[in-house]
């Protein structure tokens, strides 16, 4: 059985990627920064489940290394760890923004994941996968998101530099990006149905995960429904490396 750490396993997208993972038959250590999240992620799995939870975050370094240790204590090895964390929604025009509520944005949206990345890639046995999860708000205007999408932009060169400045270890470094809205519980009521589910995401995490071969590139993007567990077709024009 392989172990897979999620972090942000509460958010809409990581319960979609807890929920497929133990399907396919994973042992699962779900992490959120709220315990009666957690909680509430138990009961929806019954108790004879591989699932356990530990509490923490990964804002500084400390945190991390805090919850990695935890980790420990439930599997003695990490074959995948996935990150879902992002910070909360605050849309207004950038001219707004004083400086330091930016670096804060900045801090929830980027940092954050490269603490993560720091702390937790060394832990990921050889063979396995270290799989942050972003949003496509990098290559679109909307207006009130421009913190949004700067984070996600910082965060793709991120992981392209993880992922060629480590290039040596016998692991996978990659990122996904969700390029369209999410169908999770609290949207039920008004997506679309062309919108990726939370499934959908767990679905093709999954296929991420034991066919890295086929998801060969350091960033990812996962586009629409009919490419769920499928590689993107490539654009003539897009950097992946």
């Amino acid at each position: 059985m392989k172990n897979a750490l999620i972090v942000g396993a509460t958010g809409e997208v990581g319960k979609g990627i807890t929920g497929e993972l133990l399907a396919a038959g994973y042992r699962v250590v779900a992490s959120s920064r709220r315990q009666e999240s957690l909680e509430s992620l138990l009961t929806r799995y019954p108790a004879e489940s591989s699932l356990q939870i530990v509490q923490g975050s990964v804002e500084d370094e400390a945190s991390a290394s805090a919850l990695l240790e935890a980790v420990r204590t439930k599997v003695d090895r990490l074959d995948a760890v996935i990150v879902s964390v992002n910070g909360a929604a605050d849309m207004r025009p950038l001219v707004e923004w004083s400086s330091g509520d930016l670096l804060g944005a900045l801090q929830q949206n980027l940092i954050s994941h490269f603490v993560s990345a720091k702390t937790l890639i060394p832990a990921v046995a050889d063979g396995g996968m270290y799989l942050a999860i972003g949003g496509g708000m990098a290559d679109f205007v909307f207006p009130g998101n421009g913190h949004i999408s700067m984070g996600q932009a910082a965060q793709r060169m991120m992981f392209r530099y993880l992922s060629n400045e480590l290039s040596a270890r016998p692991l996978h470094i990659r990122q996904l990006t969700i390029a369209s809205m999410v169908n999770g519980e609290k949207k039920r009521d008004v997506a679309h149905p062309q919108w990726v589910t939370d499934t959908d995401v767990g679905q093709h995490v999954r296929a991420i995960l034991e066919r890295p071969d086929m998801f060969p590139d350091a960033i990812l993007t996962l586009r629409s429904r009919k490419q769920v567990g499928k590689p993107e077709q490539k654009r003539s024009a897009e950097i992946t490396h």
